[in-house]
């Protein structure tokens, strides 16, 4: 009986020895900072869809919250945003190498700006690591370029 608690508890710990090292083998996806532009839907007769350019900046977080949107196909109801306040948000330089370490679950971002009233943007961020200071925070997902 001992014998079989014994095998038991080495199992388990091979597992978890097993398991743990996978999850550290994965490597963050390596890209360049671009300027992030967004080409907005107008659905208004003779609607241009304009590119709107992002800030390029780091935020150090984001709050998420469940917020009304209007959909011109579905004609709305709550999503998922993540919530960013421009003021908090860190200068950041075209070019500049990052490490990407996650993507956030929302599909739409609120850009609370210094001047002016919220605005909502069908895009996403994703946190990253600048290589060169190893500084860490959320930035737009169309703002990187990956490289191989």
């Amino acid at each position: 009986m001992t014998k079989a608690i014994l095998h038991l508890v080495i199992f388990i710990f091979l597992f978890h020895i097993i398991g743990c090292s996978s999850e550290q083998t994965q490597s963050a996806k390596s890209g360049v900072l671009k300027q992030p532009s967004l080409v907005v839907k107008v659905y208004e007769t003779g609607g241009n869809n304009p590119t709107v350019f992002l800030p390029l900046l780091m935020w150090p977080s984001f709050e998420s919250r469940m917020i009304n949107i209007y959909a011109h196909f579905t004609g709305g109801g709550k999503s998922e945003h993540c919530v960013l306040k421009e003021s908090e948000g860190s200068q950041l330089e075209v070019g500049t190498k990052v490490e990407v370490l996650e993507e956030a679950t929302c599909l739409y971002v609120r850009l609370n700006p210094v001047e002016g009233s919220p605005k909502n943007y069908s895009a996403g961020i994703m946190r990253i690591r600048v290589v060169e200071t190893r500084q860490e925070g959320w930035t737009w997902s169309k703002a990187i370029e990956f490289v191989d």
